[in-house]
C-alpha cells in the first residue's frame, strides 16, 4: 500500500457507518461508489504514521506544534503578524476606542461592537437577554458525526422526529396535547426500512406548486437550492417507479427537499381552505419524515442543512411540525458541528470554490432563521456574532459579479439578521436613533429588483417598521429601570416607579412609539398581507409587540405621565389600529390558538374595555391580568404586560 496517499485510519464516512475503508486520498472506493463527500476521520489529527510505517498516537508537543501551525496559518489568512503585534493596552484600543471603526463594521464578517456597558449586571433580567454563553460553546464541541455518541434508537432523525411530534400551538412553549395527537403523530412519522410509498402527483402538478412556492415564499425566507428541488420533484412525478427509486437511494436530499416544498405550498397558498391545507400539507410532511434516516444516512453536508431549513419555513405556518425554535436550534449546531460557521482558511483539495460558497449560503440562510425566530421569541440565539468568521456570500469573485436580483435580495436579508443581532446585544443602551441609522441604511441600500416587486419592497419596509419596534421596547424595558429588583423575573413588578421615568427621554417621546406601532399595523393591514402566505406565527407575535406599545403609549397618555397627550382623535386613531391587530390575530389563531390568548388579554388591557381601578382594590386588576397572562413565555412580551398591568392600577 502507498502510505504517502492514504489515510492513516478509515474516513468518516466509513467510520460512522462500520464499513471496511481502504483509505486512499482523496476519497476512498465505498465514498466514491456512493458519490459522497470523504472527509478525514475523527483520529486523523491525533494518529502520526513513523517512518518505517507503524502507526502510533502523536505526542502532546507535537499535537502543540500542529495547533500552532494552524493558528499562524489563520493570522497569515488575515493578514496579522504575529511578530509585530503591540502590546501596549492603549495602542491596541487607540484614544478613540473601538468606535473609531464604527463606520467599517461588517461587511464581509461578523465583528460585533460590544458597546460599553457601565453596570450592565445590574437592572437586567435574565429571562430578557438573548445572550448565549454556555449554549453557544455547547454548540460548538458537537462533533461532526453523532453516529457513536448516543444509544443506537437516539439518531439525529429520531430528535428532529420527535420535536416534529410536539404540539407548535404555542411557539413559546414545546409541549404535547394529547394521546389522539401523539398517536398520530408517531404514526405518521413511523420511518420505513424498506423503500415509501411515493406521491401519485402529475408532472405539470408537481411543477406548478414549486412555481408557488418560489413566487410567494423564497423571497422572504433564506434561498433554496432550486436545481436539486427540481430533480426530487421530477423523480417523485416520473412515470417510471425506477426513476424515482434511484434518486431515492443516491440522492435522498433531493427527495426530502420536493416533498416538503410540496407540503409548505398548500399553507401559503390560497387555493385551499385552512382546514383542507392543513390536511394536504401533513400527509405530505409524514412521506418527508419517512426518508428522514435516508437522508441523514446518505448525506452530511449543505444539503441536510437546507432539509432542515425547510422544516423550520413549514413550522412558521403550520402547528404541527413542533418547535420553530429547537427545529433552528438543530439546523444551527448541525452547522456548527460542520464547520460552517468558520471561513475555511485552507480548503481540501477535492474542496472547490463553489463547494465553499454553498456553505457560506447554507450557513446564512440558517443563520437568518436563528435570528428571526429567536427575536420574534426572546430567546437564545443558537451561536454568538464573535464565534462567526465565515463571510457572507458574494463577496467573492467570480461570484460577486454573478449574483441575481434575488440573490443580492437574500443577502440583504442576511444583513437584516445581523442588525437583529447588535439590537437585541445592546439592550437599549445606545439611543433609538443610533439604531434608525443603521435601519434607515439598510432599507434604503435594498437592492433593485428586476422586474419590480411592490410586494417585495412593502415587506422590507414591513420588516424595518418591526425591528424599529422592537429597539423601541428595549428601550423602555432596559434603559429606564435601574432598580435591583429588575434582575428578578418579577422585578419589573415590584418597581412602582418603573413607569413614570421612561417618558422622560427625548428618545422615547410617547408620539414616536405610537407611530412606529402604528406603522407597524399598517403593514400588517396593506392587501398583500391578506393572503395565506402571511399566516403565520411571526405575524401573530408582531401584531402582539405592537399592541403592547399602543396600550403603553394610552394608558400613559390617560395618567397624564407624558410632556406631551394624546388628543381625542389621536385616541381613536390609536383604537382603531388595535382593532386591526386584534383581527390579525383572530387569523393567525386559526393555525395556532394561543394568538386567542394573546387576543383576550389585549382586549382586557385596552382602556376602552379594561375595568376602572376606582371600582377595584388596589394592585387587583395587575394581580388579575397576571393571573391571566401565565401562557406567556420568558421575554419582552412579558415585560411589557407587567407594565401595563401596572399602569391599569394607576
Amino acid at each position: 500500500m502507498d502510505v504517502e496517499n492514504t489515510r492513516i485510519v478509515a474516513c468518516e464516512r466509513c467510520s460512522r457507518r462500520k464499513q471496511r475503508c481502504d483509505r486512499k486520498l482523496p476519497a476512498c472506493s465505498q465514498c466514491l461508489q456512493a458519490n459522497a463527500d470523504c472527509r478525514d476521520g475523527r483520529g486523523e489529527s491525533v494518529m502520526t504514521r513513523s517512518a518505517v510505517g507503524a502507526v502510533q498516537p502523536k505526542g502532546f508537543v507535537e499535537l502543540l506544534e500542529v495547533r500552532l501551525e494552524h493558528l499562524q496559518m489563520l493570522a497569515r489568512d488575515h493578514d496579522i503578524s504575529i511578530l509585530d503585534q503591540v502590546t501596549s493596552p492603549n495602542q491596541v484600543r487607540g484614544e478613540g476606542g473601538r468606535d473609531d471603526i464604527e463606520g467599517s463594521r461588517i461587511e464581509r464578517h461578523v465583528q460585533f461592537d460590544p458597546a460599553h456597558r457601565p453596570n450592565s449586571t445590574e437592572g437586567r433580567s435574565r429571562r430578557h437577554s438573548p445572550e448565549i454563553g454556555l449554549l453557544s460553546l455547547r454548540a460548538m464541541a458537537e462533533p461532526s458525526s453523532r453516529a457513536t455518541e448516543f444509544l443506537k434508537g437516539i439518531s439525529m432523525p429520531g430528535i428532529i422526529s420527535a420535536v416534529t411530534e410536539t404540539y407548535g400551538g404555542n411557539p413559546q412553549r414545546t409541549t404535547g396535547m394529547d394521546a389522539l395527537w401523539d398517536g398520530i403523530a408517531k404514526d405518521i412519522r413511523q420511518s420505513v426500512s424498506g423503500e415509501p410509498d411515493r406521491l401519485v402527483l402529475p408532472a405539470e402538478d408537481g411543477l406548478k406548486y414549486v412555481d408557488t412556492y418560489f413566487e410567494v415564499v423564497d423571497y422572504r425566507y433564506p434561498q433554496l437550492p432550486k436545481a436539486e428541488v427540481m430533480r426530487g420533484i421530477l423523480a417523485i412525478t416520473a412515470s417510471d417507479p425506477a426513476e424515482y427509486a434511484a434518486s431515492l437511494l443516491q440522492e435522498p436530499a433531493t427527495i426530502f427537499m420536493a416533498y416538503m416544498v410540496l407540503a409548505i405550498t398548500p399553507l401559503v397558498s390560497d387555493t385551499y381552505p385552512v382546514a383542507q391545507a392543513s390536511f394536504i400539507s401533513i400527509h405530505i410532511l409524514s412521506k418527508a419524515l419517512k426518508i428522514l434516516d435516508k437522508v441523514f444516512q446518505h448525506e452530511d453536508g449543505v444539503d441536510i442543512i437546507y432539509c432542515l431549513i425547510l422544516l423550520v419555513i413549514f413550522s412558521f405556518h403550520s402547528s404541527a411540525a413542533g418547535s420553530s425554535w429547537q427545529l433552528t436550534g438543530i439546523a444551527m449546531k448541525k452547522c456548527i458541528a460542520l464547520g460552517f460557521h468558520r471561513e475555511v482558511a485552507k480548503p481540501r483539495r477535492d474542496t472547490s470554490d463553489e463547494d465553499l460558497e454553498q456553505r457560506r449560503w447554507a450557513f446564512w440562510s440558517c443563520y437568518f432563521l436563528d435570528r428571526l425566530v429567536s427575536s420574534a421569541l426572546d430567546r437564545p440565539f443558537s451561536i454568538n456574532d464573535t464565534d462567526i468568521t465565515i463571510e457572507l456570500p458574494g463577496m467573492r469573485p467570480p461570484f460577486s459579479s454573478s449574483l441575481s436580483p434575488m440573490q443580492c435580495r437574500h443577502i440583504h436579508m442576511y444583513r437584516y439578521g445581523i442588525l437583529q443581532s447588535k439590537i437585541a446585544a445592546d439592550k437599549g443602551t445606545r439611543p433609538f436613533s443610533y439604531h434608525l441609522n443603521h435601519l434607515l441604511n439598510w432599507e434604503t441600500n435594498s437592492p433593485t429588483l428586476d422586474p419590480y416587486s411592490l410586494e417585495q419592497e412593502q415587506h422590507s419596509i414591513s420588516l424595518l417598521n418591526t425591528l424599529s419596534l422592537r429597539a423601541l421596547t428595549d428601550q423602555i424595558i432596559f434603559t429606564n429601570n435601574t432598580d435591583p429588583g429588575f434582575a428578578d423575573p418579577g422585578g419589573a413588578a415590584s418597581s412602582p416607579s418603573f413607569y413614570n421615568t421612561f417618558t422622560d427621554h427625548s428618545f422615547l417621546q410617547l408620539r414616536e412609539v405610537v407611530s412606529c406601532s402604528q406603522a407597524v399595523i399598517r403593514s400588517l393591514n396593506r392587501r398583500s398581507m391578506q393572503r395565506r402566505s402571511t399566516l403565520s406565527w411571526i405575524t401573530g407575535f408582531t401584531a402582539i409587540r405592537a399592541c403592547l406599545g399602543l396600550l403603553c403609549c394610552l394608558h400613559c397618555s390617560r395618567l397624564k405621565l407624558c410632556p406631551t397627550q394624546l388628543d381625542y382623535s389621536e385616541v381613536q386613531e390609536c383604537e382603531n389600529f388595535l382593532d386591526i391587530a386584534i383581527e390579525v390575530l383572530s387569523v393567525v389563531s386559526r393555525q395556532f390558538p394561543i394568538m386567542q390568548d394573546y387576543r383576550g388579554l389585549i382586549l382586557n388591557m385596552r382602556p376602552s374595555t379594561a375595568t376602572p381601578p376606582s371600582t377595584l382594590e388596589p394592585g387587583s386588576k395587575k394581580a388579575l391580568i397576571l393571573e391571566n397572562a401565565a401562557f406567556i413565555g420568558p421575554g419582552n412580551i412579558y415585560a411589557l404586560v407587567i407594565q401595563i398591568s401596572e399602569l391599569l392600577d394607576s
